[in-house]
């Protein structure tokens, strides 16, 4: 930590992590254009995409490195959870107004229905997962703080064969698993995981040369599986996209551990003052990235329009947070 109590590196995978996030949903929609071959436009929507995997990951990693250390009680909950749903519930509304502006067969009744279990728009799922772990907190972090290193290891192995491998092997094999692993899978996972890998001595050369090996392994893999079994079932797959999937774990634990390498001990104002926009930007960028389309018309940029697409919609949308939060209504829309 600097003067400040800030850790730059986690500062700076929490920049990259949003940004990963606005990338991967300015490039996302290409993909479903698959037309039955590798198009030179959906290969590069894919390698962009691909590239972005880690980003939710990083994100639950960058929580786990922060709050599991932390002694959370029950009552230590309601400003957590408030800080999450009060701006949930104002997008909620921001994000049904708009959907009722674009939408010709817009069903308010039981988009409202469904609120409370799911997302009236499609990113707003990770506040619904936020909220739940958050709920298990009190319960899960104490049995963290108090678990050995080897114990550790070993849920964390669990955690991988609940959540990626016996998945990958039902995918493959046709079979569903009888085996009783639901209580280690989910985004957990990737909490504990951030917890032990920033709480580690600092990653030794040989770690980061094969954090760098856990990278390009994961993304190759998501890259060219994605590839070759789009190409074989004539549609887009995109198991090799899920969060969850063995590939993306790889990737994603090695780029927090590239990103600890790379900052770790460095101080910087700009990546602090970014790092605290970050979760405004998350709300608002798909509101702000509808507004960009519309008003400049981004669809005839076509995929060379990807990076700077999503470039300017974050530009915009940490000035819009800034602004928000300079009026005063951080708690409401910019926590």
């Amino acid at each position: 930590m600097n003067e400040n109590g800030r850790i730059l590196w986690i500062d700076a995978t929490r920049i990259l992590a949003i940004f990963g996030v606005v990338l991967l949903h300015t490039a996302a929609p290409y993909l479903d254009k698959f037309e039955g071959n590798a198009t030179a436009d959906w290969n590069t929507a894919n390698i962009i995409d691909a590239i972005t995997r880690p980003s939710v990951p990083l994100f639950f990693m960058v929580s786990g490195a922060l709050l599991i250390e932390r002694s959370i009680g029950i009552s230590q909950l309601k400003p957590r959870l408030k800080r999450l749903i009060v701006p949930l519930l104002a997008w909620s509304i921001i994000y049904l107004i708009m959907r009722a502006i674009t939408e010709p067969n817009f069903n308010l009744v039981i988009l409202l229905v469904q609120a409370p279990l799911m997302p009236v728009m499609y990113h707003l799922w990770f506040l619904y997962a936020l909220i739940g772990i958050y709920l298990c907190l009190p319960l899960v972090a104490p049995a963290i703080q108090a678990a050995s290193p080897m114990q550790l290891r070993y849920g964390l192995g669990l955690w991988v064969l609940a959540s990626a491998m016996l998945p990958t092997f039902e995918w493959i094999s046709g079979a569903k698993s009888s085996i009783e692993l639901s209580t280690m899978a989910g985004f957990m996972g990737y909490m504990v995981m951030g917890h032990v890998l920033a709480k580690a001595p600092r990653p030794s050369r040989k770690q980061a040369f094969a954090a760098m090996a856990s990278i390009g392994i994961g993304y190759g893999i998501t890259v060219f599986g994605t590839i070759i079994m789009t190409v074989h079932q004539g549609k887009f797959f995109g198991k090799f996209y899920d969060y969850l999937s063995p590939n993306v774990m790889l990737f994603s634990a090695g780029v927090f551990v590239i990103m600890r390498v790379v900052f770790e001990g460095r101080q910087s104002r700009l990546a602090k003052g970014l790092s605290d926009l970050s979760f405004g930007i998350y709300l608002c960028h798909v509101a702000v990235r509808a507004v960009v389309a519309v008003l400049l018309d981004v669809r005839g940029w076509g995929v060379s329009g990807i990076v700077p697409y999503a470039v300017l919609t974050f530009a915009i949308s940490a000035i819009g947070v800034f602004v928000v939060r300079r009026l005063g209504l951080a708690k409401i829309l910019a926590p």
